[in-house]
């Protein structure tokens, strides 16, 4: 559930607020901010319509020059450049306007750079074309509207997304980050497990949702292990140098808090 660029690194004295973030489906990002333990751990992939590894009729039916501006923007998603993917997007919509993955790949972009109103109109348009079958459109969604502080009708959607899409797991880390904001910590941890019972390149960050609930409750060295476990289930992560911070800054963390009593 994936949100902000890193602005500061933690440091003695802070209050206990670690913030995990992921965007196109890695961790790349992580905000610390205090006072309290407020984690998010949330994200959505790109997607090139391969929801079962076949390729979605939508993309069969598009022109070759929408399909060659998709595939050169996701391309630049991967290498996690977001602002250079936009333009091949845009250009691939122009091309075919009814092209929802590209909408929905636009506001995975625009949500990394942190163009939330952006993102909002991009998924909004990714389920209105795809007409409600597009549940990572909805997953998108309902993340934009939880950065936008409408967690409780993000709720709502990604719980409608996982109705059609409950085999995807960006869908069950989404739902976690979104009642981890409603300070429903149980559901939250039960979300995260779901995501974890599938199978899917996606749904190692389920630990992370876990690592986020564990630091609410205060269990900050359970935080640390759960980041352990993504990382031993994602070595390559792209973000592992951030993750691996924040780590080592949960594992200090009670001792911090304890000589300032």
């Amino acid at each position: 559930m994936y949100q902000e660029l890193l602005r500061c690194a933690w440091k003695p004295g802070w209050g206990p607020a670690l913030r995990i973030a992921t965007v196109a489906g890695a961790v790349v990002f992580a905000v610390i901010s205090p006072p309290r333990s407020k984690a998010q751990a949330s994200g959505f992939a790109p997607s090139m319509a391969r929801m079962d590894g076949s390729i979605s009729v939508k993309e069969l039916q598009v022109s070759s020059k929408a399909k060659r501006e998709f595939e050169q923007g996701f391309r630049k998603l991967e290498e996690q450049d977001p602002a250079a993917s936009l333009p091949h997007f845009a250009a691939a919509i122009q091309a075919a306007p009814s092209f929802y993955e590209a909408y929905y790949n636009k506001g995975v972009a625009e949500s990394s750079l942190g163009q939330n109103d952006a993102a909002l109109r991009s998924f909004q348009s990714a389920i209105n074309w795809s007409n409600g079958h597009f549940p990572r459109a909805e997953f998108g969604y309902a993340l934009a509207l939880c950065r936008a502080g409408n967690a409780a009708e993000a709720e709502r959607v990604v719980r409608h997304g996982i109705v059609a899409g409950g085999n995807i797991a960006d869908g069950y880390i989404v739902l976690g980050a979104v009642l981890i904001d409603l300070k429903r910590f149980d559901e939250a941890e039960h979300s995260a497990l779901a995501a974890l019972q599938l199978q899917g390149p996606d749904a190692a960050q389920g630990h992370l949702v876990l690592a986020d609930v564990k630091a609410e409750r205060g269990d900050y060295a359970g935080k640390a292990r759960e980041i352990d476990l993504y990382l031993a289930s994602v070595p390559g992560d792209k973000g592992r140098g951030n993750l691996l911070r924040i780590r080592d800054a949960a594992r200090h963390l009670p001792a911090r808090m304890q000589a300032r009593r």
